[in-house]
């Protein structure tokens, strides 16, 4: 890879992005299904639907900076996904692997989060406004998929998997 301009920055964190999308496109599904919680199950449904339009805005922008619509391979979205398909394979009461479920899922909202926020501040600095608010889009519903996953940890999963320990039925 040469980069020897912002532009080409840009091209290659937005390629990037795109195939990391691409990677949780396909483990969504996955993910949904070794959920236990049904609040879990659906996040990840929604989310699944979000990812397939974030992958499409991120074609969109690379059709407005005129560069080819393709993805440079994401490293660390595989390695996020295969820690997180630990916990999918994973044996062990239904409660802890769901907050384990969500702990990997939340690693891979923060890379995206990190991802997506400074495609966006290369975007501005090069005034690829267009490019900037579709970026912002889909940050946006990182951020709220981050704060969903949070909010079902917090308000029944943790407290399930603490349980866990007293409850050896399940």
């Amino acid at each position: 890879m040469k980069l020897q301009t912002l532009e080409d920055l840009l091209v290659h964190q937005i390629q990037d992005i795109l195939s990391a999308e691409h990677q949780v496109s396909k483990a969504l599904p996955r993910m949904a299904e070794a959920a236990g919680s049904e609040e879990l199950r659906q996040a990840f449904q929604d989310h699944h639907q979000e990812t397939d339009t974030q992958i499409e805005r991120l074609r969109k922008a690379l059709e407005l900076l005129e560069k080819p619509v393709s993805a440079s391979h994401c490293e660390a979205a595989e390695g996020l996904i295969t820690e997180a398909e630990e916990y999918l394979d994973g044996e062990g009461n239904r409660d802890v692997l769901d907050a384990a479920i969500i702990t990997a899922a939340q690693r891979f909202e923060h890379y995206e989060i990190a991802a997506y926020g400074s495609a966006i501040s290369f975007a501005r600095k090069l005034n690829r406004e267009e490019v900037a608010r579709l970026l912002e889009e889909s940050l946006e519903e990182e951020k709220a998929a981050d704060e969903k996953l949070n909010s079902i940890a917090e308000n029944g999963v943790n407290d399930a998997a603490m349980k866990a320990g007293s409850d050896k039925s399940r």
